[in-house]
């Protein structure tokens, strides 16, 4: 099936927004039908003139709305069975400090109980998953990576030890459409600030990975009194975080 040509995407900031609403208005409008093979990621990528970073996390988004499945080693196709009015954030302004900060308030409403529930129906399986995702987040640190794959694997498999399937979903919404462009529009606009010792890079994914011991001390010890309150301290420092970066940003007469 031969669809219409993408546009080359310019420049500024808004390239995997825009790219995913190309994609996303073609699958809606049923230019691309249900059960269609979206473009290979090299053709978005020569089509568009996008990164293949930005393909990626444009296609993140649209499996996070369940628009589209991937089928290992064959492609990503468009869902046969689209949600009819599902739950999105939408994409427009995950470049800005303040909507990121919105989305942790949201977070913290659910991920927050989540911990709790995990701590007390958690499995030594569940434990083990939870465990690993550190293991590989401690990896990627230690070699300079953004460990968000990894930061991705700690809260599913938080949301798994719940045992509740909306759990998972939500969450793995919240990690599919954040997680990875987060850390990019975190880590881009703190450069900007190199002065300030306590937004680089290493130092914000070591307290991370600080905040991911407590939260699964308690998981492991199962508290769930303690989990919550070690989630939610790690939520509420990372939005604490942004809103002190944009308001550093702000009085340096930067828009953010």
């Amino acid at each position: 099936m031969v669809i219409s040509p993408i546009e080359r995407i310019s420049p500024p900031r808004k390239l995997t927004s825009e790219l995913s609403e190309i994609l996303r208005e073609q699958i809606v409008s049923g230019q691309l039908k249900p059960g269609d093979k979206l473009p290979t990621e090299q053709e978005l990528i020569e089509s568009a003139g996008v990164s293949r970073t930005v393909v990626r996390e444009a296609i993140a988004a649209l499996k996070a709305e369940r628009l589209v499945i991937s089928r290992q080693g064959v492609g990503v196709f468009v869902a046969k069975r689209l949600p009819e009015e599902p739950f999105l954030i939408s994409t427009e302004n995950l470049d800005r400090l303040d909507e990121f900060v919105q989305v942790l308030e949201l977070r913290l409403g659910v991920e927050v109980e989540a911990a709790g529930l995990a701590a007390r129906r958690r499995s030594a399986e569940d434990l083990e998953k939870m465990k690993a995702a550190l293991a590989d987040f401690e990896r990627e640190l230690a070699a300079g990576e953004p460990a968000a794959e990894p930061d991705i694997a700690f809260h599913h498999a938080i949301a798994a030890a719940t045992g509740n399937p909306h759990y998972v979903n939500l969450i793995g919404y919240f990690a599919r459409l954040l997680f990875v462009p987060g850390r990019r529009v975190f880590f881009s606009y703190t450069s900007l600030m190199p002065e300030d010792e306590n937004l680089r890079p290493d130092i914000y994914l070591t307290r991370i990975r600080k905040e991911h011991d407590a939260i699964i001390a308690a998981i492991e010890e199962q508290s769930p009194e303690r989990a919550r309150d070690a989630m939610r301290g790690h939520l509420e420092q990372a939005k604490d975080e942004y809103h002190e970066l944009a308001d550093k940003l702000h009085s340096a007469g930067k828009n953010v």
